[in-house]
């Protein structure tokens, strides 16, 4: 983990681009690996027996659906993650559409003949009872040569880290930029464009997040989370459309019922939860209420106390924090531009976190020593 951080302070496409490809390479080849096996064994040697009955023994209570639902779609969750690297990707109003269709196809059509190959080797008890049914899969199908397929688990889960650590990290320093967060968060390296200071600031809650339980229930957590937050947003894109609030120039418009949709399906997985498992959602709703208080108390200047010196205490720490970043992380704090957040949310601009000279003056002595020793090292 402390490794792919360091690779993401440097330049996306000198060094996380390429892992991240080669980590692709290495995910079609495992699942092709599982593909290919299991046609063979089904064309082959005639397995089908596990096949006779495929919805035998099946749970239609909707909660159990529900649940299926939230970990399935977060195998498919890289749609979501293209969107948070929008300002990196050259056209993106061509580009952004024809991957996330092109994407979601051909993962879909992977993913169908990955467990279709599971249910030809392995039976419904062996893939329940499994820890890692790739593991299981190799095992049976593979005999001695399953020890290639740890090898390949192993580099596209390093993969899938680096690629969540990419969104994340730009939907902090996006928020930060817009000072929804601490401006501090929202640094940006001014040679490579990496956001450091929200990179780390990912790492250390990915670190504290992963000893909150197992994995099935911190996924139950951060999927009520994050489809309530896609209810919320999909809920403002149509009220912002049916008012017609001006939004940004390069905006990538979607037919309205696309949204709409979208929107009840968000609405149903959410509602659903709440009913038959209250425990998720009740995590998932504390950490809203947490992180609302700590915005409207901290963070909002329009909410802040009126007290003089509890807004000259929040502001001090702020630029404290700012000046500890630049220097440590070598970032400079970006915030959105006037015209960027009068288009976003069709109302005028109010800025929270500005910094003052001399927190600029000290960036501007940061950089300048930083370009000094660059044309040294040229020279």
């Amino acid at each position: 983990m402390w490794l792919l951080l360091f690779l993401n302070f440097f330049s996306l496409k000198t060094f996380v681009s390429r892992f991240q490809i080669a980590a692709s390479i290495a995910k079609i080849a495992a699942t092709g690996l599982v593909i290919g096996t299991g046609f063979y064994m089904l064309i082959f040697k005639g397995e089908t027996e596990n096949l006779h009955s495929p919805f035998a023994g099946t749970n239609w209570n909707i909660g159990a659906i529900v649940s299926a639902l939230f970990s399935c779609l977060f195998s498919y969750d890289g749609w979501d993650i293209l969107n948070f690297g929008a300002e990196e990707i050259e056209k993106p109003k061509r580009t952004m559409p024809l991957a996330i269709v092109i994407g979601m196809v051909c993962i879909a059509l992977i993913y169908v003949a990955v467990n279709f190959a599971y249910f030809v080797v392995l039976t419904p008890s062996q893939i329940l009872s499994s820890d890692a049914v790739a593991m299981t899969f190799a095992q049976v199908a593979l005999k001695q040569a399953a020890f290639i397929m740890p090898i390949f688990v192993a580099v596209l889960l390093v993969g899938s880290l680096n690629s969540t650590m990419f969104s994340a990290s730009r939907y902090l320093q996006a928020a930060a930029k817009e000072g929804h967060l601490p401006s501090f968060i929202s640094g940006i390296n001014p040679i490579t464009d990496s956001p450091r200071t929200a990179l780390t600031i990912h790492i250390l809650i990915a670190m504290v997040i992963s000893f909150a339980g197992n994995l099935d229930s911190l996924i139950s957590y951060v999927a009520f989370a994050q489809w309530s937050q896609r209810a919320c947003t999909m809920g403002a894109l149509i009220w912002i459309r049916f008012r017609r609030w001006p939004v940004h120039p390069e905006k990538i418009r979607m037919p309205i019922v696309m949204p709409i949709f979208f929107c009840l399906v968000c609405t149903t997985l959410v509602v659903v939860t709440i009913i038959d498992d209250i425990s998720s959602a009740a995590v998932g709703l504390g950490i809203w209420a947490g992180g609302f208080i700590i915005y409207m108390l901290l963070i909002f200047d329009r909410a802040l106390p009126s007290s003089s010196t509890y807004r000259r205490i929040t502001h001090k720490i702020n630029n404290n924090t700012t000046e500890w970043a630049q220097i440590i992380f070598d970032v400079m704090p970006e915030q959105g531009d006037d015209s960027e957040r009068e288009y976003a949310i069709g109302g005028s601009p109010h800025k929270v976190f500005a910094i003052d000279a001399k927190s600029e003056a000290l960036s501007d002595f940061i950089f300048a020593s930083l370009e000094e020793d660059l044309v040294k090292t040229r020279l």
